[in-house]
């Protein structure tokens, strides 16, 4: 999950309006050619395939039921405790709460009740909360939910062929994906690798402090958001969703995870920066056009005018500047 959490932070890092390289910086270089990057394997490589196909080579189709595992059902219900409807316990949506049979999403027994129910049907559950669902008034709670089902759909696998990818990922062919997918978590594993191998052999000095601050502070911020929206959406308080989501005891070592993070990915730029520097690697304005535009897609703009709009042209730069440094890295590594 932490690992997870720090590929959002990088993704931060672009956008986050780093200053220039202070003054007082120092950054003392190791050898960075010739470094030993390994390969992902082809299990790895198989397994994301699969994940994708997985997720991507279905189709939805609605059905009038009964319902089975995995379906999903579009319902409508009514939560009461000792007959009066309690917060956070009714949908009643005109199209209906969508909820994956099986997911785990709603309280035990929830989901597994609705199993045989058939579209347009209502079922009354008695169930009880956990003890430490984290709610003061529900914990341990005997309660009712009324649920109507207003919809079913049921997923089903589709043929991987040319067609099919073309038309679910916009790849030309099978082997074009499968290629792409190779090169992708190839790359995604020399960065992390390179990244790795730069910090713990390059060293800096005197790193700014209000840089490490407003990435930290950044990171934190976002992260703190996303928590305490799936809080509210559960109804559960920001502790336990903390806990339940991040791995983290309390807010105070979520910061202190923020703030290690920002210091090792500052001073990760700072010696990008330097080997750019002697290396002499530099962002053209063909660069940025051709480059911007790939993260304009990516990151759901519109436009490479609108994303250096919103972002600043010194931060996408910065951006095309730390990816042309890595692609020279891995350029001049040991590929294994």
């Amino acid at each position: 999950m932490k690992k997870k959490f720090m590929a959002v932070a990088l993704v931060l890092a672009m956008t986050a309006g780093l200053s220039a390289c202070g003054k007082t910086t120092k950054v003392k270089l190791c050898e960075y050619k010739g470094i030993a990057l390994q390969s992902v394997s082809q299990e790895e490589i198989d397994e994301k395939i699969d994940s994708y196909i997985a997720q991507s080579f279905v189709e939805s189709r609605e059905i009038d039921g009964p319902i089975e595992s995995g379906d999903t059902a579009y319902i409508n219900y009514v939560g009461t405790k000792d007959g009066v409807a309690f917060d956070g316990g009714t949908d009643n949506s005109e199209e209906g709460f969508p909820l994956v049979i099986g997911s785990g999403r709603f309280i035990e027994g929830f989901e597994d009740g609705l199993v045989g129910v058939k579209k347009g049907e209502t079922k009354v559950l008695d169930l009880s909360f956990p003890e430490n669902y984290g709610n003061e008034e529900l914990n341990g709670a005997a309660v009712k939910f009324e649920v109507t089902v207003k919809k079913i759909t049921r997923k089903y696998d589709l043929e991987v062929n040319d067609e099919n990818v073309k038309k679910l990922l916009g790849y030309d062919t099978v082997q074009i994906f499968k290629d792409t997918v190779k090169d992708d978590l190839n790359y995604q594993s020399y960065t992390e690798q390179l990244g790795t191998f730069l910090s713990e052999n390059c060293t800096t000095s005197n790193l700014p402090e209000d840089e490490i601050n407003e990435y930290c502070d950044s990171v934190y911020t976002y992260a703190m958001q996303s928590v305490q929206q799936y809080a509210s959406y559960y109804g559960v308080d920001v502790a336990t969703m903390l806990q339940a989501s991040l791995g983290f005891e309390n807010e105070e070592a979520l910061r202190n995870y923020c703030l290690e993070g920002a210091t090792q990915n500052v001073a990760y730029q700072y010696i990008i920066k330097e080997i750019a520097k002697k290396e002499k690697i530099v962002v053209t304005d063909e660069e940025v056009s051709a480059r911007g535009s790939d993260y304009a897609d990516k990151y759901g703009f519109s436009s490479v005018e609108e994303l250096i709009a919103q972002t600043g042209e010194k931060e996408v730069k910065e951006a095309i500047l730390m990816d042309m440094t890595i692609e020279f890295l891995i350029a001049n590594a040991q590929i294994f």
